[in-house]
């Protein structure tokens, strides 16, 4: 609020917003669900950027987190914020809390919900709905966010996914195989949403 003088930055609260919707702008959010059970269990999350047009820079313009949700209502949450930023593309992990995401397309017929990619097929959009989340789309993940971190074409705006940055680390170095996450104890919930 303009008129307000405290300086919220560090505040923890579970829902954050620096920028309110654009007319025509275009948001993507991404969506990692956990089991809602807190303690120092992983957090559920949910971070929404604008898609600046070439050459201009992604945003992050708002984000929630909570390891208190539980993953139906966590899909209640993410059809609220898709619905004020112009339905954002949902892209939500479609891996052990399956209920978030199929509650979020069966009950609140969420219009723009992510599609599968065939980068080698001819056909490119498949007909399979969310982000599954492995080894290889996490590493998948982390190259397209160093990248554009380091091309000044990404700006983060949370302080919990600069912190957990700062704990993200190559975990296997086998050749074959390079597996990413967060160091033990850490968290990379932010990150990979």
């Amino acid at each position: 609020q303009e008129d307000c003088g405290i300086d919220h930055f560090f505040d923890e609260y579970d829902l954050k917003i620096w920028e309110w919707a654009l007319d025509r702008a275009e948001y993507v959010m991404g969506v990692d669900v956990a089991s809602g059970l807190g303690g120092k269990r992983d957090y559920s999350t949910i971070v929404v950027n604008r898609i600046g047009r070439s050459p201009g820079s992604d945003f992050q313009v708002a984000s929630f987190r909570s390891n208190k949700i539980d993953p139906e209502t966590l899909a209640d949450v993410a059809n609220a914020l898709g619905k004020i930023y112009n339905d954002a593309l949902a892209t939500v992990e479609y891996n052990a809390y399956t209920t978030c995401a199929d509650r979020l397309l069966r009950v609140h017929s969420y219009p723009n919900v992510y599609r599968w990619k065939w980068m080698d097929a001819n056909r490119f959009e498949s007909s399979r709905f969310h982000w599954v989340t492995n080894a290889k789309s996490k590493k998948a993940l982390w190259t397209s966010f160093s990248r554009a971190l380091s091309q000044r074409s990404y700006y983060v705006r949370d302080h919990v996914i600069a912190d957990e940055m700062k704990t993200f680390q190559v975990q296997n170095m086998d050749s074959e195989n390079v597996i990413v996450g967060a160091a033990e104890g850490e968290h990379d919930d932010m990150l990979m949403a």
